[in-house]
C-alpha cells in the first residue's frame, strides 16, 4: 500500500537521491544513508541504478575531501591573507563572483573549526 505514493516517481526519486548524496563529504553521512537504504530499500527499488551511481559518486567525493581537505583550507587561507593585503574591505567582494564570497565564508568557518582544541 505505501508504495503507491511513489508509483511512477522512480526518476524523480533517483534524481533527489543523486542530488542529496552529491553533497555528502563525510563517511558518517553516507553510512547514515546506507543504513536508511537498508531499512527502506523498497521505496528505491525502481531507482536502483540512480541510487547505485549516487552512492559511488558520494564515495568519490568523500575520498577526494579526505585527501584534499588540508590543501583546500591552506589555499583558502593563503588567498584570504594575500587578498586582504590588497583589498582589506568586505566591500571589495561585491564585484567578485558570488562563489568567492562563499569560499571566504568557508575559510572563516574552517579556521574556527581547525583552531578549536580537540577533546
Amino acid at each position: 500500500m505505501p508504495l503507491r505514493t511513489f508509483k511512477g516517481q522512480d526518476r524523480r526519486i533517483g534524481a533527489i537521491i543523486k542530488t542529496l548524496l552529491g553533497q555528502f563529504t563525510t563517511q558518517k553521512e553516507l553510512d547514515e544513508f546506507l543504513e536508511w537504504q537498508d531499512k527502506n530499500g523498497k521505496y528505491l527499488s525502481e531507482s536502483k541504478l540512480a541510487v547505485s551511481q549516487a552512492v559511488e559518486n558520494a564515495r568519490v567525493n568523500i575520498d577526494w575531501a579526505n585527501k584534499n581537505q588540508k590543501l583546500v583550507v591552506e589555499k583558502l587561507r593563503e588567498f584570504s591573507v594575500s587578498h586582504h593585503l590588497e583589498q582589506p574591505s568586505w566591500a571589495s567582494w561585491r564585484k567578485k563572483p558570488l562563489f568567492m564570497s562563499s569560499l571566504y565564508a568557508i575559510h572563516n568557518i574552517s579556521s574556527s573549526i581547525m583552531n578549536k582544541p580537540h577533546v
